[in-house]
């Protein structure tokens, strides 16, 4: 079963000006599998979470490991350790089954640490391979906003928030 996970944006000072409360939010998901610490980000046991998806991470069978990673990638930005989650996005969008859900993981992620450009980047890419996905459409139409209110320069956007 897919679970959709909010972080809230105005929890991450990431909000500005005029936006609604559904505006203040950035999605990710977790994959539909039995991966240990998918139950345990499902409940916000992050700490739980974190240590029994390091362990699932080592499993031989590549749909646990991408599972793993993407739980690794929500459980470490949802700490705000944004550094270390795009590590763990990056790990995910590399196993080939995980692919729309791990981009729309790491365009959250960049989108965290205000690269925009990249944010973007994967956000379109999502929705090319599973176009539809409300999650990839809200997100990305917060990146473009984002991106815009910076005027489009692009320095701006890649330089992570700190």
């Amino acid at each position: 079963m897919r679970t959709t996970l909010v972080l809230s944006a105005a929890v991450l000072a990431l909000c500005a000006g005029t936006a609604t409360a559904r505006d203040n939010v950035i999605h990710m998901m977790t994959m539909p599998t039995t991966a240990r610490g998918t139950a345990e980000i499902e409940m916000g046991e992050i700490d739980s979470a974190i240590r029994k998806s390091l362990s699932a991470a080592n499993s031989a069978w590549p749909t646990y490991r991408a599972a793993a990673f993407a739980n690794l990638c929500i459980g470490y930005a949802k700490q705000g350790e944004y550094a270390t989650a795009l590590e763990y996005c990056d790990k995910s969008v590399a196993e080939e089954r995980s692919t729309w859900i791990a981009l729309i993981n790491r365009g959250a992620v960049h989108y965290l640490l205000g690269n925009y450009t990249s944010s973007v980047t994967d956000l379109q890419r999502a929705l090319e391979l599973r176009g539809g996905v409300m999650e990839a459409r809200n997100n990305l139409a917060r990146a473009e906003r984002s991106y815009a209110s910076l005027g489009g320069n692009q320095n701006l956007a890649e330089n992570p928030a700190k």
